[in-house]
């Protein structure tokens, strides 16, 4: 499936900026064979937005649980805040969640409100069985919705047509939709090695996501941020005067982005065993680097129990806990992707093993 127009102004008028050539093309820890392909990164020459040009099909790529970083101390935290944002403005009896299914939103929204209705509609398929919420499979970008309130947590940076869902929810009757992205522009402005990828196919930042909405029947009526991490959103139904929104210098900034990154890894020499940290988009993209020197990988190191123990897609190299550097005798380094949950997890590490080398990623 290739984008023909920009996924944030519609727009067909894009440019090529970057190529990752044979990228494994799924995250996770999938049994058997692997698929590669060519990733191709481009810029609106319109708006600005840089984006993955060719997606893969969203029902193979979201059919399994890959991701379960809920229960890290920074994400915790995250959950707990949109929770309160959430519920400082809901008065509808029904929620709509899409993309939900760890349940950890529901469990803190129904603690609150024991009596809200709830539904969460998730491509991937496990129901997390949570008294009092009802489980659908779905696609966000083409269900039919019965609920005038909905929620997204880091799920709108994941779709592949944006204007298409908002469309979707104005059509459908939608008065309020609660979002919660990453804070891209502090991504991009601290070189963080992959916050585009695959699953993460465009640049959004609060512009961007404003200008959408108005343009397509609604408002925004409170945006706040958390942290360096993320940025939360209420917008409402309703008109406003789209307030003209271009960045042009985008495509450069990503241009020399890209260059930095490839000529930071091409400066990593591995002279002895190394742990890649984390698993899932950060440590495959190490890897994939890396890949030529994998006699020296070790393997990788996560919080994620569904990733433990199994292999990372596109690699031949296990998950383990973080905990297993302490069964290791010898020095050890540890390859360390710069990530909105760095210093804890560069703490947890130390705590293990305390003369650890940690060598921090980042294209500066």
């Amino acid at each position: 499936m290739n984008r023909t127009i920009c996924a944030v102004c519609a727009s067909s008028h894009l440019i090529p900026i970057h190529t990752l050539k044979a990228y494994p093309l799924s995250v996770g820890a999938h049994e058997g064979t692997d698929d590669f392909g060519d990733l191709h990164f481009v810029g609106c020459t319109s708006c600005g937005c840089v984006q993955l040009q060719n997606l893969i099909d969203a029902e193979t790529l979201y059919k399994y649980s890959h991701n379960n970083t809920f229960n890290t101390a920074t994400w915790k935290d995250h959950h707990d805040q949109f929770k309160t944002f959430i519920v400082e403005d809901l008065s509808d009896t029904h929620l709509l969640e899409f993309g939900g299914y760890s349940g950890t939103l529901a469990e803190r929204i129904l603690k609150e409100r024991p009596e809200q209705q709830y539904t969460i509609i998730d491509l991937c398929n496990i129901d997390p069985q949570i008294p009092g919420v009802s489980f659908q499979t779905g696609n966000c970008e083409t269900s039919k919705i019965s609920s005038k309130s909905v929620a997204l947590s880091h799920v709108f940076e994941h779709l592949y047509n944006p204007l298409n869902f908002i469309k979707n929810m104005n059509e459908n009757g939608v008065e309020s939709i609660y979002i919660s992205i990453p804070n891209m522009d502090i991504l991009l402005k601290r070189q963080n090695i992959s916050f585009l990828n695959i699953e993460h196919t465009y640049y959004i930042n609060h512009p961007f996501i404003v200008l959408m909405f108005q343009r397509n029947g609604f408002f925004l009526h409170r945006s706040v941020a958390f942290r360096d991490h993320s940025l939360f959103f209420h917008f409402r139904k309703g008109h406003s005067d789209p307030q003209p929104y271009q960045n042009p210098e985008l495509i450069n900034k990503f241009h020399d982005y890209f260059i930095k990154r490839e000529q930071l890894f091409m400066s990593i020499i591995i002279e002895r065993p190394v742990f890649i940290a984390p698993a899932g988009h950060f440590g495959q993209l190490i890897y994939y680097y890396l890949k030529h020197n994998a006699a020296n990988i070790i393997g990788f190191l996560d919080n994620d129990p569904t990733k433990l123990n199994k292999r990372v897609y596109g690699t031949s190299c296990k998950t383990y806990s973080m905990d297993h550097i302490c069964n290791i005798i010898e020095p050890i380094t540890i390859l360390l992707a710069d990530s909105p949950y760095i210093s804890e997890i560069t703490a947890q590490l130390l705590s293990y093993k305390p003369q650890s080398h940690i060598h921090i990623i980042r294209a500066t």
